[in-house]
């Protein structure tokens, strides 16, 4: 993901939080697709207390979280998800 590279260690994570049923198709499809930030699962599918939590109705969902935790945007994608992004990293 170009802005995990171009914002790392400038105050930007990437946490990956998989809804996969199977951990084999799980780590396959990370490093498949070389995705270098951290991942984890519990392995429920969409009975994982994550879906319920942040009202995850399809995937991807994208959080972006301030240092406290809070959720500052969601649902962002594209150019708009770079632009926030952009604002929020100085």
């Amino acid at each position: 993901m170009k802005l995990h590279r171009q914002y790392r260690g400038r105050g930007f994570e990437v946490y990956s939080v998989s809804i996969d049923e199977l951990r084999e198709k799980w780590v396959q499809a990370v490093a498949q697709d070389s995705l270098d930030w951290v991942h984890v699962s519990d392995l429920r599918g969409f009975e994982s207390p994550v879906v319920r939590t942040y009202a995850a109705e399809s995937i991807p969902l994208t959080l972006l979280l301030d240092p406290q935790g809070r959720i500052v945007a969601r649902n962002l994608r594209g150019a708009e998800l770079a632009e926030k992004v952009a604002t929020l990293i100085r």
